[in-house]
């Protein structure tokens, strides 16, 4: 008889998402590497809230094993609402005054986008220090869900894995490192063993975008190898 295949649900943001590398992102090399389906929850910009509503609207088959990739995108600085009022309408998106990940392979356009990616990141740091910031998800609500997820998940006994958040350029992303780590100290205090280091295993900034920030397919490599480690 063969084997049921098992189920993985991932939860995560854009890096999850595969920005930049589309079917080389690491869960879609777990998958391919045994006896997975997947039932994706991640999306660009995502919180941890965002995720976890998009599981329990989920009608599908239940998980047996869940992926989490959060505390990343929810506690990067970012200008208040009050100080984009005088900026292009796209720029206000959510991201969009973040450095480029990539440039285009025509010569002019990439021309082009290097110049407005070192603009616009330079104009959100500026807000940052003179106008203050907001998170698109405080400490205290991320660790109101976070408790709710794990909650639930284990009464459906759910395994979870939580990954650590990747590194992050603090000259692009002010601050953003160190708050990092502090909702991560917290998944460390509830998840335990359950919690994967990733830091250390990914090399500055060789297995990143351009933007210090997404990991390119060699960092979804790396961090495949990881979850596969675990899985075992």
């Amino acid at each position: 008889m063969t084997k049921p295949a098992t189920r993985i649900g991932l939860m995560g943001d854009s890096i999850a998402s595969g920005l930049g590398v589309t079917s080389e992102r690491y869960i879609d090399l777990v998958c391919a590497q045994g006896n997975f389906d997947l039932s994706d929850f991640s999306h660009t910009g995502s919180t941890m809230e965002d995720s976890w509503r998009r599981y329990l609207e989920y009608t599908g088959p239940e998980v047996d094993v869940m992926v989490i990739a959060h505390g990343i995108t929810e506690p990067i600085p970012r200008p208040t609402a009050a100080s984009l009022r005088f900026l292009p309408p796209r720029w206000k998106k959510r991201g969009w005054m973040d450095p480029r990940p990539y440039y285009s392979s025509r010569l002019r356009r990439r021309v082009l986008e290097r110049l407005e990616s070192a603009l616009r990141w330079r104009v959100k740091n500026f807000l940052i220090r003179h106008r203050g910031f907001e998170v698109l998800e405080n400490l205290q609500a991320y660790t109101s869900v976070l408790h709710q997820v794990f909650a639930v998940l284990e009464e459906r006994r759910v395994r979870i894995i939580i990954l650590e958040p990747t590194a992050i350029d603090e000259r692009f992303f002010p601050s953003a490192s160190g708050l990092q780590m502090k909702y991560w100290q917290i998944v460390r205090s509830v998840a335990g063993q359950r919690a994967i280091e990733t830091r250390r295993h990914l090399l500055e900034w060789d297995d990143y975008f351009a933007d210090h920030f997404h990991p390119n397919s060699a960092g979804h490599a790396k961090l495949a190898e990881l979850i596969m480690a675990e899985l075992r």
